[in-house]
């Protein structure tokens, strides 16, 4: 078939192929008995390759032309009113096309003063095929079986099968009520249906569905869904592919991840299931769109798919954060009317995204917001004046993080404002609960056998104030001076201060005296 094809091209060129019309008398069957006078003739007219505004119809009583030359309906239905004398005549429909291609049909009715109705019930239809939602592949015969039952003459009925797609089917009804036969229908949906219409007029019909697809068809990839989703530029973004061919091909599968329009990462398999992955930590950032394309490839055919997702803001952690007063000391009460009272942020925020972080505080008193004035220190809003406090004052400091896109984690603390405290000076020359003096320190000296832990100065003050039976140290002077005998900080198993440790090492860094409270 194909080398005759090949040949007739090239020795005959392309000709052009006319279809030819068809048209069906669908208001009276064959013999239907009429009253004589005014009757209303209806037909059905359609052409494979022209529309029913290319067509034209006209209607003859034997001989005589009733109904000249016109075009159908959008629908492909003509209609002629005739005067029917008594007894019996024949009534001819004829279409034509724009190239004068025609089709032709005839009933035989019979006019009659007085008709004589024999009672006979209404058929009834049963479609066996094709069902509802069939799906046959292009170029093979469809199946259609009908049963019309009818008490009353068969021949009597008119009974037509039409496509949506290719207009009247060659299925015809034999005596018994049979309607079986083949078609080869073009490729598309149809939408089938099966009329019958009774001697009375009374018209019953029936309708399927079906798919004529092509000879193959490619493969389905399932609906594509990445996880998680959210995505983070933390997470590991993941997938299931998975296709199928309904021939039983065998499937190959290419899937791409693209990172803002660019392929990143290309994988190809033989098998139609696979499950990538893409590594935000490597191959994607905040706010970049990451999409999945897969193609799925048989022996004829391929399909494509692509979803995507955007890649979400990591948000910061909550920061450490504690209060200080204006000379930098960490203070757990604030002096009223003395410290300033400063939110700091002793550990930062972590962002997932490496985004700088700024902070932002604000501040509430007693559990109300906090109306009075607030000052910067290092971040926005972070400080309390001392002008501003009280005692009695609880004041909650609120660290927001931000990223520069979004806040994060709030971060809380509260802190107490109380009256001043006494503050004593103490010589640590002099201060007679130390037996040797003055205080050292130089943390861990291990050539002396003190354990290397090195500890804040802050810490050593306040345990040399706690000795001296008070709670906080500040505003300490240090001195390089020369002693046998000192206190050194240090131990391998507590901080604490130590006596007669200098093993008379001169050029010591000592405390010749601190502020205690």
């Amino acid at each position: 078939m194909i080398v005759f094809f090949m040949v007739a091209c090239s020795e005959k060129g392309l000709t052009t192929y006319n279809s030819t019309p068809e048209i069906s008398i669908q208001s009276h069957g064959n013999n239907t008995q009429i009253d004589p006078g005014s009757t209303l003739f209806r037909a059905q007219a359609s052409d494979a390759n022209h529309g029913a505004e290319e067509l034209e119809v006209r209607w003859f009583l034997a001989d005589s032309e009733i109904c000249a030359w016109e075009a159908p309906d959008s629908n492909g239905e003509s209609t002629c009113t005739m005067e029917i004398l008594e007894g019996t005549h024949t009534i001819i429909s004829e279409v034509r096309d724009i190239e004068q291609a025609g089709g032709r049909a005839e009933v035989t009715v019979q006019a009659v003063s007085e008709v004589v109705v024999e009672e006979v019930s209404p058929p009834t239809l049963e479609i066996f095929s094709p069902q509802d939602g069939s799906l046959y592949m292009v170029g093979t015969p469809t199946p259609f079986q009908a049963i019309a039952f009818y008490g009353g003459d068969m021949s009597a009925l008119s009974f037509a099968w039409s496509s949506s797609l290719d207009g009247p089917l060659p299925i015809t009804l034999d005596s018994n009520g049979l309607a079986a036969g083949e078609a080869t229908l073009s490729e598309g949906e149809h939408a089938l249906t099966l009329l019958l219409v009774d001697p009375s007029g009374e018209v019953i019909s029936d309708s399927r569905v079906v798919t004529i697809g092509p000879s193959n068809y490619p493969p389905n990839i399932d609906p594509l869904v990445l996880s998680p989703d959210p995505v983070y530029t933390s997470d590991v973004l993941t997938a299931n592919v998975q296709a199928q061919d309904v021939e039983g091909d065998d499937i190959a599968l290419t899937i791409s991840w693209i990172v803002d329009g660019s392929v990143v990462y290309t994988e190809e398999s033989t098998v139609p299931q696979l499950s990538p992955s893409l590594d935000g930590e490597t191959f994607f950032e905040k706010n970049q769109v990451v999409s999945l394309s897969v193609t799925a490839v048989d022996l004829e055919g391929e399909s494509n798919t692509v979803t995507q997702i955007t890649v979400s803001n990591s948000l910061p952690s909550a920061p450490s954060i504690s209060f200080t007063q204006q000379d930098g000391y960490s203070i757990i009460e604030a002096s009223a009317g003395v410290d300033d009272i400063v939110c700091s942020v002793d550990v930062p925020s972590i962002d997932n995204d490496g985004d700088t972080i700024t902070y932002t505080a604000i501040w509430e008193e007693s559990g109300s917001p906090w109306t009075g004035s607030v000052s910067t220190t290092t971040h926005s809003g972070d400080t309390i004046p001392a002008a501003q406090t009280q005692v009695g004052q609880v004041f909650t400091c609120l660290m927001t993080p931000n990223d520069g896109q979004d806040n994060g984690v709030v971060q809380t603390a509260q802190i107490a404002v109380v009256d001043v405290p006494i503050v004593v000076t103490i010589d640590t020359y002099n201060y007679n609960g130390m037996t040797y003096y003055p205080l050292h320190l130089d943390q861990c000296t291990p050539n002396i056998g003190m354990c290397c832990s090195p500890t804040t100065t802050q810490e050593q003050m306040d345990a040399f104030c706690q000795l001296a039976g008070y709670s906080t140290a500040s505003n300490w002077v240090m001195q390089t001076l020369s002693s046998t005998n000192c206190y050194c900080w240090g131990g391998c198993t507590s901080y604490s201060w130590h006596s007669n440790c200098c093993s008379g090492q001169d050029n010591r860094n000592f405390i010749t005296s601190v502020d205690c409270q």
